[in-house]
């Protein structure tokens, strides 16, 4: 049997590549590996739904098409090689994947704090089910959380931390939340009404740095300005 088509990226972009090979006529094996232990899911309901505690994993699936219902999935293994000379992948269990051809799928990562965090926890960020499951574990009624970024993600974990009785702040550049993707108008709309549930927006600031004996207790503005907070959102 000749080796088969491999795709690295277990998520979307993954499922539909394996479809896109399969309505070129391809059908041959097809192996997709990708570093989370789910099938592919739909991501938006992760900052919604799921964060809020009213939804699972089995609800945001994508459904597998018949055509690719055949193909072998490697999950839980993020690739950690490539050699192209041999065709080959391997896996972080040390697995080797060979293949005749080879899809690159693997999506994107989140940006990380711009400063050093010196090992402090209680700074999350909202990529995967399992940041979503760590994060609603936190978002508990009188919890001060803060916000980095005011984008489609941060206004949503704004509105679900909020709704839950947290004391939620929201640190942008921007001086309107997704003024950028919506117009001044929209945007200037959106902060009334989150600021109507609660929600207080910082503009035109970034962070500076963290403070924290362990866990986060503060953090620190670009401006010098303190704020307590027992929770960090990257967004």
């Amino acid at each position: 049997m000749s080796a088969p088509v491999v795709i690295v990226g277990g998520s979307l972009a993954g499922l539909r590549s394996a479809e896109g090979i399969r309505r070129a006529g391809y059908k041959g094996p097809i192996k997709v590996i990708g570093n989370e232990p789910y099938l592919p899911y739909n991501r938006p309901p992760l900052s919604k739904e799921l964060l809020s505690g009213s939804g699972d994993i089995d609800e945001i699936y994508f459904p597998i098409k018949e055509s690719v219902a055949d193909i072998e999935w490697v999950l839980g293994q993020a690739a950690t090689s490539l050699d192209t000379k041999e065709q080959k992948v391997t896996d972080l269990s040390g697995t080797s994947h060979s293949y005749s051809a080879l899809v690159i799928a693997t999506g994107l990562r989140p940006k990380p704090l711009p400063v050093n965090s010196n090992g402090i926890s209680g700074v999350h960020v909202l990529r995967t089910f399992d940041d979503a499951v760590a994060l609603r574990k936190q978002l508990l009624p009188g919890v001060k959380v803060v916000i980095l970024g005011a984008g489609f993600i941060g206004c949503e974990v704004a509105a679900t931390a909020i709704k839950a009785g947290c004391q939620v702040k929201v640190v942008a550049r921007a001086h309107e939340p997704m003024e950028e993707a919506l117009g001044k108008t929209l945007a200037k709309e959106v902060k009334r009404r989150h600021e109507l549930k609660g929600v207080e927006f910082v503009k035109g600031a970034s962070v500076f740095g963290l403070i924290g004996d362990g866990h986060v207790q503060r953090i620190i503005l670009d401006s010098g300005v303190i704020y307590d907070a027992d929770l960090v959102v990257v967004a």
